[in-house]
């Protein structure tokens, strides 16, 4: 509100657009609801590239830092920016304890997986978070080295607390050993999964995955409808039944 009140009459003041774009962004990652939290995420970025235009050269690598994690938050779409800043930040030696896990999230969206992995290995120094752990073992996940994603895997399950990153996980791993043929395992992961979120649709498509890997296809489209009453909007159900 104070930014506001200054920019108002300062509408170049690179401070004040400095700090209502933090304020802006630190708002956005508080928000429920997704479209709220876009238009501060939104507000934000035109703030800080405004207070770029004039800053002091000092404060350029923390507002770099912010723009940059803000671009990520706007999806896979803005990854090439995210990585832009979140560089230009790292360069300039700007320490943050979450600086390496972003640009390693960055770089996995923009689908530059081998820089993604160099930049989640140096974050690892810093932070273990289930975040980080889950998004490396993505990483391997996409390059299809899977004893890795696998070893990673089982590392958040044992590790989380979050319920929903230990689903996540689950599926990820039960993912795994489909493609693998190991229909015991990833049954198992899937059973787990209900026991804990008993509406998971996701768990049904891969139980449907099962049986039709066994050459059940009644059993797979049975799994697959009840995947598709779950979640009407579930793309991978519906392109199986409309085969």
């Amino acid at each position: 509100e104070k930014t506001g009140r200054i920019l108002e009459k300062k509408p170049l003041d690179s401070q004040a657009l400095m700090f209502r774009g933090f304020a802006c962004y630190y708002l956005a990652m508080a928000q429920i609801e997704a479209s709220l939290s876009e238009s501060y995420i939104d507000e934000g970025i035109e703030n800080l590239r405004n207070a770029l235009e004039n800053c002091d050269l000092g404060l350029r690598p923390r507002i770099a830092y912010v723009l940059g994690k803000a671009y990520y938050q706007k999806g896979a779409y803005y990854a090439d920016l995210a990585c832009q800043y979140l560089d230009e930040a790292y360069i300039a030696g700007f320490e943050a304890d979450d600086l390496a896990e972003y640009r390693g999230l960055s770089y996995a969206a923009l689908g530059d997986y081998e820089k993604s992995q160099e930049c989640f290995t140096e974050a690892l120094s810093v932070n273990s978070s289930d975040l980080l752990l889950f998004a490396i073992a993505q990483n391997y996940y996409n390059v299809e080295n899977m004893d890795m994603s696998k070893q990673y895997l089982n590392q958040v399950i044992t590790t989380t607390r979050d319920a929903d990153m230990e689903i996540k996980a689950r599926l990820l791993l039960a993912e795994i050993f489909v493609q693998g043929g190991d229909w015991s395992q990833a049954e198992a992961q899937y059973d787990i999964v209900l026991e804990k979120q008993p509406d998971n649709a996701d768990a049904y498509y891969g139980y449907g995955l099962i049986y039709e890997g066994e050459g059940d296809t009644a059993k797979a489209r049975s799994c697959w409808r009840k995947a598709l009453s779950l979640n009407p909007a579930h793309e991978k159900t519906r392109m199986k039944l409309e085969r």
